[in-house]
């Protein structure tokens, strides 16, 4: 048993190397699922949850499930250039055949307003996550006894760090996943966790007629992988409806459908266009996207279409 759950980390670590940890395509709809200082930045509470399947009709294939919560820890209106405090909930459930990995972050941030629009932010999230083996559903290509009927799991300590510029017009994020840098001993070797970097940046284009125009890009980088860029470009009409077109590098093309419903709700849809040699054995891959938004607005950047999400 310890055997398979060491097999199973060096193949889970091996995943996150090459492909980030939760890779969601509509990246661009939840900035604070990857930057904690995002955190009750607009004095709002906000709740989020999407779910992502991955190679539809690939059996065994990735699917990823998310939820967060964030919110301020005061809600009077006060000096505009008063410090305040944001805090905040991110799970999520990344699942591959039997393989699954859970990560939940408690997260804080702190936010510096500079004048009337421009904001200066520090966050961190410190959570546990979980690597599990389900035994009972695994299946070998000749019978093993080693495969118990049971589930292994080991659980890690989780840190990630953030800061964020932002206007009402652009913002730019950097955070830092996996800051421990776990070890682990694998039979005949020694191994360990390696810091995954997310730079986040966005700009809004607005014009007299309703419509918005919202360019958003994110590099992704982890040592022993090359780094991945990802781009979304976003149209809006009136922070109603909103569609867009994105690609991810040696990857896959991406379509986009947002709607907003009474400046409360909000439900996204995005297609994966594969563009890898798996393109011609999967049916793409679907992600939806659900939140709810409440509260008084606070701040210039709040008036219109948002210039984050």
């Amino acid at each position: 048993m310890r055997y398979i759950l060491s097999l199973y980390i060096c193949i889970c670590s091996s995943l996150l190397f090459a492909q980030q940890l939760g890779r969601f395509s509509m990246w661009s709809e939840n900035s604070f699922a990857y930057n904690p200082s995002f955190a009750g930045i607009t004095k709002k509470f906000e709740f989020k949850t999407g779910y992502k399947e991955q190679w539809a009709g690939f059996d065994g294939a990735p699917n990823i499930g998310l939820l967060t919560f964030n919110a301020p820890m005061v809600f009077k209106r006060g000096n505009y250039l008063k410090p305040y405090h944001g805090v905040g909930l991110n799970v999520q459930r990344d699942q591959a055949g039997e393989f699954t990995h859970m990560m939940v972050g408690f997260n804080y941030a702190f936010h510096i307003p500079l004048d009337r629009v421009q904001m200066l932010s520090f966050g961190t999230s410190v959570g546990i996550q979980q690597l599990a083996f389900d035994q009972i559903n695994a299946t070998t290509v000749d019978p093993d006894i080693t495969v118990g009927t049971n589930v292994s799991n080991i659980y890690f300590p989780r840190v990630t760090l953030g800061a964020l510029y932002n206007n009402s017009d652009f913002y730019l994020g950097l955070s830092g996943e996996e800051i421990l840098r776990n070890k682990w001993t694998a039979p005949g070797t020694e191994s360990r966790f390696r810091m995954h970097y997310s730079l986040q940046a966005g700009y809004k284009f607005d014009n007299k007629y309703g419509f918005c125009f919202l360019p958003r890009a994110k590099i992704d980088y982890v040592r022993g992988a090359n780094p991945q860029a990802s781009l979304m470009f976003i149209f809006d009409y009136f922070d109603k409806f909103a569609f867009g077109v994105g690609y991810r590098t040696e990857d896959a093309l991406t379509g986009m459908l947002r709607l907003r419903i009474k400046e409360m709700y909000t439900i996204a849809y995005s297609y994966d266009f594969t563009t890898t040699s798996l393109q011609s054995n999967t049916f793409g891959t679907h992600e939806i996207m659900f939140s709810f938004k409440a509260g008084k607005m606070y701040h210039e950047y709040d008036k219109g279409v948002p210039v984050f999400d």
